[in-house]
C-alpha cells in the first residue's frame, strides 16, 4: 500500500514539475499593468501588508482605503484620469493599499467604494506620496 501511495506521489511530482510551496498565492501579490503604469494591491492581512512595504520603495503613489471607524476596505474601484481628463487607469483594488508608479504630474482619483465615490486630485512627483480614502460604513 505504502507503495502505491509513493508512486502516486512521484507521478504527481513529474506531472507538475514548477509545483512548490509558495505557489499557493498565499503572499505572492503580483505586479499588473494597464496603460504602462505599474501598479500592485494587496495586504489583506500582515503578510501582504509586509511584502506591499517591501515593494513601496518601487512605486510613487500609494492608496490606502478604510472605514472611518478604521477597518481595512477592499474592492475598490480606482479611476486615474490626466489634468486633460484621459484614463489613465480603471482597476479594482485587491485589498486596502493600492501602490501605483505613475509618471510625475497631476492626476484626479475616483474611488467608488458600495456606490459612494470619493475623488482627489494628487500630484506625483520624486518619492512616495499617499493619499488616504475613508467611507463611513
Amino acid at each position: 500500500m505504502n507503495r502505491i501511495l509513493l508512486i502516486f506521489l512521484i507521478i504527481g511530482f513529474l506531472a507538475y514539475p514548477n509545483f512548490s510551496p509558495a505557489d499557493d498565492g498565499s503572499t505572492a501579490l503580483k505586479q499588473k499593468e494597464m496603460n504602462g503604469v505599474r501598479y500592485v494591491s494587496g495586504g489583506v492581512g500582515i503578510e501582504e501588508r509586509t511584502a506591499l512595504k517591501g515593494a513601496m520603495k518601487e512605486y510613487n503613489l500609494k492608496l490606502v482605503f478604510a472605514s472611518i471607524e478604521g477597518s481595512y476596505l477592499s474592492n475598490v474601484r480606482v479611476v486615474i484620469r490626466d489634468p486633460g481628463g484621459k484614463m489613465v487607469i480603471d482597476v479594482t483594488a485587491d485589498g486596502p493599499w493600492l501602490l501605483l508608479d505613475l509618471p510625475s504630474g497631476t492626476y484626479e482619483v475616483c474611488t467608488t467604494y458600495h456606490h459612494e465615490r470619493k475623488t482627489r486630485t494628487v500630484k506625483v512627483d520624486k518619492g512616495l506620496q499617499t493619499a488616504l480614502f475613508h467611507w463611513r460604513l
